[in-house]
């Protein structure tokens, strides 16, 4: 049945789009400052333009799914975090980075789904901290993964469905590109706010814009980010600090030639520890309190970008050099298997370097058949530890439970090109195709003790390796007569993968307002390698490489974009059908405690239904609609039955809303107030294994559905130099599990939505 009701529903989704009568917000959402600052008396939705396909387009003319938000609207609601920033894009969710606690350096991109398509996973065991390629392409100023994307925003474009022909083997879900400001060549300006909230946040930002000669201007940016307190009492939930800045210099002697050059850090310092919530055995939820420790992130970014226009075309290069220093301590888990004590763990990355250089050549914008191509390499060196070991509560060391070292080189080269054309009027076509070529270069060790737990609580309980000698229970501190079995590796092992993507498109216009596009478009992610178990108990574990293999998604998507009533209205809508094949997940096998990374075929489903109406100039109003579905299909016999839930764990329907008014107040300053709320439909937030089905545990990754409201307030002075805002999100302070999981074969870990939070941000615009 409900299998049934998703298809009639994408029919019925299919029928609104081809009937052009769909609904919408995909792009048009780059829109507070407009009412707030002009209060215009017309109710004409404002234009928005995009680079989302490497040429700048109207959004409503671009056709794709795209999403705008602006970075004025996003400050005015205090959203600053990739999370808050993504919440309210159809089809889209993210969670807090785990490149807190994480090395590598491409690692932003595993926190967002874009349409059911997931993080990848670590290709080692132990686990390692080397984690496969994203499945979503993040991109700050152009730089894929780059440095400082929550401040001084211009504005942030989201593409939902794979990118594989011009954002390349990172881009299998879509791209999330974070734009932030330029300087500007005509005026001296600068720009400052000073928020503060509860869970005792201070956060302060500041810019200022240089113009040095009629060719020449800098803008220099910095901001701090301090909150004393974790949500929740957990620590790992915001308590830190953050230190960033930025200065981006441009030189455009000509109109036809500009270079822009820029340097971005970010210091970061995150903590773990606070109280922590488990479900244990009868999966009644407890509290287990721990220290808070502190962690260390650097980050530093150098690039540039050239474009000249030389004749007929335009010549766009882009270097980039990427580095990422961390030395982390952090709280796995306050009570490790209900053995009574923490486990921790050491994260240290002296070295993750990221390279890379791409060349563009494309028409000018007024060509009769717009095209581009280019090419791209990056190359990307890593050397990372990981120690996890168990510990006294006041750090003291009982035994060391594992141990990884890492050292990889991922280099890649591609070759990419595209164009549009025109056939009949009212009718273009686009086709596009990329080759790219992955290598990975690995050398790891890896060392696992099995009999780390013997003299703690769980030792009775789950992991007394089997045949020791009589009086024998365990090697920790002082007890050294069962030896720890030797460490695995691997040296300078290497493995390549080989793609071609191809995107192939029509698009028709209805009328001068309203269009409709099909598309056809690969993604590709390459795998990885590393050490991996194959075990079936704790102290019979052999290791060897493990190699994960390559993903590629085809996707089918039918779209329309739409504006009625004078261009008061905005009405768009996608429904789509991804083909992804090699989807690579884990399942844990009978009598084994190890998990095995397999290649299942996987089948998603979806729609998106988008609606922004400007009723007055005064009023404006929207709705997004997502449905998603995502299934197993053609498992293994072995996969089916150790995992026997065909659908995945993913949320099937999400809906946000909101309301904003402007009010015009005496002496010609304005007031915009605003409600927004998200709903989220009941589902399950983790596929369980048989096992745990057998004994009910399916009842703890079950949760109903969630609403969260948000309000926010800003006045705007008469001259727009300054504001002030206020802000409440969860204004209810309801207390949902997003995620429940199993934590260990005792045990669920629960991550919970945020509390109540809120501040007030003073603004100055000169």
């Amino acid at each position: 049945m409900k299998i049934q009701s998703a298809r009639d529903g994408l029919r019925q989704a299919s029928v609104l789009v081809a009937a052009s009568t769909s609904w919408a917000l995909a792009a048009g959402t780059a829109h507070a400052q407009t009412i707030a600052a002009t209060g215009t008396d017309s109710n004409t939705l404002e234009e928005v333009i995009v680079t989302a396909e490497r040429r700048t387009t109207d959004i409503q003319s671009t056709p794709a799914a795209v999403s705008v938000r602006s970075g004025e609207e996003l400050a005015q609601q205090g959203r600053y975090t990739t999370v808050q920033i993504l919440q309210d894009i159809p089809g889209v969710t993210a969670v807090t980075n785990s490149s807190q606690n994480t090395g590598s350096g491409d690692v932003q991109g595993n926190n967002i789904t874009i349409r059911g398509v997931t993080n990848g996973f670590s290709a080692g065991g132990g686990p390692s901290p080397l984690s496969a390629t994203p499945p979503t392409a993040v991109y700050v100023d152009g730089v894929y993964e780059g440095v400082g994307s929550n401040y001084d925003i211009e504005r942030v474009e989201v593409l939902r469905g794979p990118q594989g022909t011009l954002y390349g083997r990172s881009a299998t879900a879509g791209v999330v590109a974070f734009h932030t400001r330029n300087p500007n060549l005509d005026s001296f300006g600068g720009d400052a706010e000073a928020e503060v909230g509860n869970y005792d946040l201070q956060h302060y930002s500041a810019a200022v814009n240089l113009p040095l000669d009629h060719t020449l201007a800098v803008r220099v940016s910095a901001d701090y980010r301090d909150q004393g307190e974790g949500y929740y009492h957990e620590d790992s939930r915001g308590l830190g600090n953050t230190l960033n800045g930025r200065i981006k210099a441009l030189w455009k002697p000509t109109d036809d030639f500009s270079l822009l050059v820029g340097y971005a850090s970010m210091r970061d310092r995150e903590y773990t520890g606070g109280d922590q919530y488990t479900a244990l055995l009868t999966r009644v939820v407890t509290t287990a309190n721990s220290s808070a420790f502190p962690g260390y992130k650097l980050q530093q970014q150098y690039w540039a970008e050239l474009n000249w226009d030389i004749g007929p075309v335009t010549v766009t290069y882009q270097p980039a050099l990427r580095t990422w220093y961390q030395n982390d301590d952090r709280l796995a888990t306050a009570n490790f298997i209900g053995s009574g004590v923490p486990l921790e763990e050491t994260i240290q990355t002296p070295l993750d370097q990221f390279h890379t250089q791409e060349l563009r050549v494309a028409s000018r914008d007024n060509a009769v058949i717009q095209w581009q191509a280019g090419a791209v390499y990056f190359d990307n060196k890593v050397h990372t530890s990981d120690n996890n070991y168990l510990a006294t509560p006041t750090r003291a060391l009982i035994a060391d439970l594992s141990f990884t070292n890492d050292q990889k080189e991922t280099r890649d080269v591609g070759f990419f090109g595209e164009t549009t054309f025109s056939p009949i009027s009212s009718l273009r076509a686009t086709i596009g195709a990329r080759y790219d070529a992955t290598q990975v270069r690995t050398s790891e060790t890896f060392f696992d003790n099995p009999y780390a737990f013997c003299d703690t609580n769980a030792a009775g309980l789950l992991l007394i390796p089997p045949g020791l000698p009589p009086g024998v229970h365990c090697v920790s501190v002082g007890q050294t007569n069962v030896a720890p079995p030797p460490g695995s590796s691997i040296n300078n092992v290497s493995v390549a993968f080989h793609n071609f993507n191809y995107k192939g498109r029509l698009e028709y216009d209805l009328t001068a307002k309203n269009m409709m596009y099909g598309m056809i478009s690969t993604g590709f992610r390459p795998g990885d390698l590393g050490i991996a178990s194959t075990s079936t108990g704790p102290v019979d574990k052999v290791y060897a490489p493990n190699y994960v293999g390559a993903e590629k998604l085809t996707a089918y998507e039918l779209g329309s974009k739409n504006r009625f009533i004078d261009d008061s209205l905005q009405l768009n809508a996608s429904v789509y059908y991804y083909d992804y094949s090699g989807f690579q997940t884990l399942y844990l096998p009978p009598n084994s405690i190890s998990p095995i990374i397999i290649a299942v075929p996987a089948t998603n489903v979806g729609a998106e239904l988008e609606a922004l109406y400007r009723i007055t100039s005064l009023d404006r109003v929207g709705l997004n609609y997502s449905y998603v579905e995502s299934r197993w299909k053609d498992e293994p016999p072995v996969f089916a039955a150790a995992l026997p839930q065909k659908v995945r764990a993913l949320v099937p329907n999400t809906v946000t809303t909101f309301y904003e008014h402007v009010f015009k107040l005496p002496g010609g300053s304005n007031l915009l107030a605003r409600i927004d709320g998200q709903y989220f439909s009941p589902h399950r937030t983790s596929n369980l294994q048989a096992a745990q089905l057998a004994v009910g545990d399916d009842q703890y990754v079950k949760v109903g559905s969630q609403t969260i409201g948000n309000l926010s307030a800003t006045w705007s002075g008469k001259d727009g130099h300054l504001s002030v805002t206020g802000y409440v999100r969860n204004f209810t302070n309801e207390h949902y599990a997003t995620y429940t999981y199993l934590n260990d074969p005792t045990s669920f870990g629960i991550d919970w939505s945020d509390p109540r939070i809120y501040g007030a941000i003073v603004s100055v615009h000169y």
